[in-house]
């Protein structure tokens, strides 16, 4: 009704929103050590439509690896075919094109990237779309926005050997 106002009250659940399973991505840490090549100068992709969010993350990762960048599916599947990257960064929502999802896929059929971690860093936040997008075959789920500062050590711990990741 015109003049009259109306009040309403949302009361949402903190445990359906995701927060990374500490336990359970150690685990899998552990395991993508194991596969790196210590010495190896290491190279990562990241795959993000939007090109501030891409430039952010790459900022603070070119401190411990080198790293290219794909605004869409299309374009990374080209890239990995053409380069072995020590890892993958995808957001799920890439626009028109290939989602996150699809370009994970259909990149994890090439020699060597059943063997490397794919990390979906996504706007998605409930714990259901973190379980949907790992059953998927994401290896990490990290929404955003990223705490770069934990981001970047993460990457680090994946891909340096511990003597080097205080640098």
């Amino acid at each position: 009704m015109p003049g009259k106002r109306t009040s309403f009250t949302i009361i949402l659940n903190p445990a359906q929103f995701s927060e990374q399973s500490i336990e359970e991505d150690d685990g899998k840490i552990k395991h993508f050590q194991k596969n790196i090549a210590p010495d190896k100068l290491h190279e990562i992709l990241i795959v993000e439509d939007s090109r501030i969010n891409s430039d952010v993350i790459a900022l603070y990762l070119r401190r411990i690896c080198t790293v290219d960048s794909a605004k869409n599916g299309e374009i990374a599947i080209k890239m990995a075919k053409e380069k072995n990257y020590s890892l993958v960064i995808l957001d799920i929502n890439l626009g028109e094109g290939l989602s996150g999802v699809e370009t994970m896929k259909k990149i994890r059929l090439f020699p060597g990237y059943d063997m490397i971690p794919f990390i979906a860093v996504t706007g998605y936040t409930l714990n259901s779309d973190r379980k949907a997008i790992l059953e998927e075959g994401f290896d990490f789920f990290y929404s955003k926005p990223l705490d770069i500062s934990k981001f970047t050590d993460f990457i680090k711990d994946i891909l340096l050997p511990e003597n080097e990741r205080q640098k």
